[in-house]
């Protein structure tokens, strides 16, 4: 293993641990990855698939990019993806406009929906989000179809 993947996966180590990072991973993508990290730390490069590794390595460029595109955003988008119902009162509170969207197009709505959070999306209903908005990022999603799509039943409910 070269010094520049050993660095790299090193970084790869550190970034899925960065919150920013964890919380946009998907389920089961942090103990996966951090599974390969570590059997590559106890047994080797060589116990892993050269694939796998390739695709751990690239993950470095990916986490960074999402560091860079994600870490100005305001607390509000955190806290609804977050299912921080708090946090999210007291940005409503303070006038923030809840039709904005983060840098991949999704709602507050949309962020809430994709994690389970049915309070939070409650809240956010109530408050005027638009439950038939549709993400602006390829797919046209809305945050029915997201929380269909990652098996959050009470979300589902809630929206239909």
């Amino acid at each position: 293993m070269t010094t520049d993947t050993t660095e790299k996966l090193e970084r790869l180590r550190q970034l899925i641990n960065e919150p920013l990072v964890k919380s946009r991973l998907p389920d089961g993508y942090y103990d996966g990855i951090s599974e390969h990290l570590n059997t590559i730390r106890v047994d080797g490069a060589d116990a892993v698939p050269e694939r796998l590794l390739q695709n751990l390595v690239e993950l470095v460029d990916e986490y960074e990019g999402w560091l860079l595109k994600f870490s100005n955003l305001p607390p509000m988008f955190s806290a609804a993806r977050e299912g921080n119902l708090a946090g999210v009162k007291s940005a409503l509170d303070a006038g923030f406009d809840i039709q904005q969207r983060d840098p991949d197009g999704m709602t507050l709505l949309m962020l809430a929906a994709v994690g389970g959070h049915q309070e939070v999306a409650s809240l956010l209903i109530d408050s005027g989000a638009d439950v038939s908005a549709l993400c602006e990022d390829d797919n046209e999603f809305d945050a029915l179809m997201m929380a269909c799509a990652d098996g959050r039943a009470a979300v589902v409910e809630l929206l239909l």
